[in-house]
């Protein structure tokens, strides 16, 4: 198999849906990618010119979060995902990610010094309603690139928390600040009465014995893996699976 990898160029975005699609994630849009090549790095592998996986990093407080990493099915177990993933993390050392529970996909990232630490759960619970919608602050914290692109992608950016606001589901991607607490009190308050609330957090977080007395339940998880040198930080508490 005479496997490439180069940058991936706009021209791609079409295959790269259809191979996240095809390995269960269905979310990635022209939008997303464009963002993770543009402040990261975005690289494709082809064979006879036809795209066959891909891989993406981006950059978290130091270190390369590995936030994509596909291989078309007719092209696993040949190395493919192996050397995307050198091609993006060889100028890092300091790395992580939120990897799929699959076996195979474990044992590849250990490789790359990224060792299994614990669970990222996602809940799901529903708003109470109650107040008004949310409003748009001031963000207070970091990534303000992130922000920036969670904006365009249709988030309400309050100072401590990013909320998409659906058509009868709410995906809330960031909370950060000491009082995690109060500004998802204000997002269940805020959704209309019955709305799915759907949110990530690491499973040694606080929060999730708070959620879960607020009728919150676990209905998925991924793994968070990294290197030694990757800290946790206490400021952070429900992140984005994908771009953290």
């Amino acid at each position: 198999m005479d496997l490439e990898l180069r940058r991936a160029v706009p021209a791609d975005f079409t295959a790269l849906r259809a191979i996240a699609a095809a390995g269960g994630s269905p979310d990635g849009d022209d939008r997303y990618f464009a963002f993770v090549g543009s402040i990261g790095t975005l690289m494709v592998a082809t064979v006879d010119r036809l795209v066959v996986g891909f891989a993406g990093v981006v950059p978290v407080r130091g270190s390369a979060m590995v936030s994509d990493l596909f291989v078309d099915p007719a092209h696993r177990a040949h190395g493919v995902g192996r050397r995307l993933l050198r091609s993006v993390l060889d100028d890092h050392a300091s790395r992580l990610t939120f990897s799929s529970t699959h076996p195979a996909a474990l044992r590849l990232y250990a490789e790359f010094g990224m060792v299994a630490d614990e669970r990222l759960v996602t809940m799901d619970g529903v708003a109470v309603g109650g107040s008004a919608p949310l409003m748009p602050g001031s963000w207070q914290h970091d990534r303000p690139e992130v922000i920036d692109h969670f904006r365009r992608s249709g988030a309400v950016i309050t100072n401590h928390s990013v909320v998409r606001v659906g058509v009868g589901d709410v995906e809330v991607w960031r909370v950060d600040g000491h009082e995690p607490e109060r500004a998802l009190s204000d997002v269940i308050a805020a959704g209309a009465p019955g709305d799915r609330i759907s949110l990530s957090m690491l499973e040694s977080h606080p929060l999730v014995s708070w959620l879960q007395r607020q009728g919150f339940h676990e209905t998925d998880h991924d793994i968070w893996c990294r290197t030694p040198s990757v800290t946790r930080t206490t400021m952070v508490s429900c992140v984005h699976r994908g771009l953290g």
